[in-house]
């Protein structure tokens, strides 16, 4: 395999004529080194490339053993606000590069030890036509992550009390089955633990991984809550972000509004009533994160609650775009044994950049850069947006 290595101006040059070019990287996993196809967003192939860096834990494939893991909102600078860890290639559905399988983890029956699987949600070992037309259907979100070996997943049953069962067995997808075997295989006769083991247990040399939530319109996600449970009407998100782009964007108690489109995560469309299937006008409030605690205290426990004082900060003291000069590099080690770099610009503005970002790692004494002048609590700090 080749590796070609287009910079920036040369790409967009050359597809602007509609010619795709490729993009090999080369990752170090563990003790070895893979070659995979990259395509899509610069910014989303670098998350990519930091998640199978990562992998799994050992408490989270025990986690994902035992209970599976709920997809949660996250917001992977470049990607859409999902989880920026699952990824799909042609081979299969992966967790920080660990194979893993996909399932709905509830149903709203009257009987909530229902058990006949016929009748359940089906788990998915890639991302098959069914998985593709609930993306299109924007549902991703409802589904679980999971390494289970016996077939029997996490399962809630919902309507008249409901009940949680650990060892909920469910059949696979037949759309998963006819794209793995050529030979009709009934679902029957599935083993998934005769599976799991048959197959590579990681993103292989040659795959082409993508993010399993590209390309999904997502702008203005309440991030609230988890998902987007059966008590919304079918069509909140559209009316959120609707609302929330009548408001500009602006909280109606506080006044505050983010200045970069990232941060609109924090900016919640809140139901004054609190019953959220009345979606009036007159009924939706937009209101940031702090100020939306007011009415829902549980609020404090999730990330973004905790990480919105500092990007507020930032927000508020954004100053504006700059060219410079690169003057002076030092290189550190952190905590976790992570190269980085202090990068200082002419004008004395320091930028502290983890060498493993490739577009920091083209940085050298003499650069001109573009850069975003910003303050953080009392002292100037820059952002390089490109290297001119």
């Amino acid at each position: 395999m080749i590796d070609i290595n287009f910079g920036t101006n040369l790409r967009n040059l050359v597809e602007s004529f509609g010619i795709e070019t490729p993009n090999i990287e080369i990752v170090q996993i563990g003790d070895s080194k893979i070659s995979l196809n990259m395509k899509g967003a610069n910014s989303d192939i670098e998350a990519i490339l930091e998640s199978l860096k990562s992998p799994p834990s050992d408490f989270e494939l025990q986690t994902l053993e035992k209970d599976g893991i709920e997809i949660k909102f996250e917001n992977g600078e470049g990607c859409a606000p999902y989880s920026k860890d699952i990824i799909t290639t042609d081979n299969g559905l992966f967790f920080k590069g660990r194979r893993v399988v996909l399932h709905i983890a509830e149903a709203y029956y009257e009987n909530s030890k229902l058990t006949e699987a016929s009748q359940l949600h089906k788990y998915h070992l890639h991302f098959c036509q069914a998985l593709q037309d609930q993306k299109a259907k924007g549902n991703l979100e409802k589904y679980r992550i999971s390494l289970s070996k016996d077939g029997k997943f996490h399962y809630v049953f919902k309507k008249n009390k409901g009940g949680i069962i650990k060892g909920q067995r469910l059949n696979v997808c037949t759309n998963c089955l006819r794209d793995f075997y050529s030979k009709e295989k009934r679902v029957s006769d599935f083993d998934l633990d005769k599976f799991l083991n048959s197959q590579t247990k990681t993103v292989q040399n040659g795959d082409s991984p993508k993010f399993l939530f590209d390309g999904l319109n997502l702008e203005g996600m309440d991030f609230d809550y988890n998902s987007i449970s059966s008590e919304y009407h079918k069509n909140w998100r559209e009316k959120s972000i609707a609302r929330k782009k009548a408001e500009n964007y602006t909280c109606q108690e506080c006044g505050w509004k983010p200045l970069k489109d990232k941060n609109r995560r924090f900016i919640h469309t809140h139901h004054l009533d609190k019953n959220k299937s009345n979606n009036l006008s007159s009924n939706l409030k937009v209101l940031c994160i702090k100020c939306h605690f007011q009415y829902h205290p549980t609020l404090k426990y999730i990330t973004d609650y905790k990480k919105f004082d500092n990007e507020k900060s930032y927000d508020s003291k954004f100053l504006y775009s700059k060219q410079g000069f690169v003057t002076h590099i030092s290189q550190d080690r952190d905590k976790n044994d992570k190269d980085r770099k202090f990068i200082q610009i002419d004008n004395n503005l320091q930028s502290l950049i983890y060498s493993n970002r490739k577009i920091y790692d083209e940085v050298k004494i003499g650069s001109k850069v573009e850069y975003i002048e910003k303050e953080f609590k009392g002292k100037l700090e820059a952002d390089i947006l490109e290297i001119l």
